[in-house]
């Protein structure tokens, strides 16, 4: 199944890009997705998204949809799906 992924802030500055499409197996999670993504890449995301444990990095805010889902990454994908992965930024 086809997923769309949108990039911000930072994310979008390391990729070079602000979205894609990403295929991904039926009955995949959120966590699944996050899985996939570092390992398209490798270099560029791995800091950002899942660390070498592969546990979710807190600075990022995930939202399905219009919906944000916290730190649920178990939650189900649909088909046709548009996430968007945000990090936060701070500073002051």
């Amino acid at each position: 199944m086809k997923i769309r992924i949108h990039y911000t802030t930072q994310l979008k500055m390391a990729l070079g890009f602000d979205s894609e499409e990403v295929d991904v197996p039926p009955a995949s999670t959120l966590l699944d997705l996050l899985q996939k993504l570092k390992e398209m890449h490798p270099g560029k995301l791995k800091q950002y998204i899942l660390n070498a444990q592969g546990e979710f990095q807190p600075s990022v805010l995930l939202c399905v949809g219009d919906k944000h889902v916290g730190r649920d990454l178990s939650v189900p994908l649909q088909d046709g799906e548009e996430v968007t992965l945000l990090s936060v930024i701070s500073g002051g």
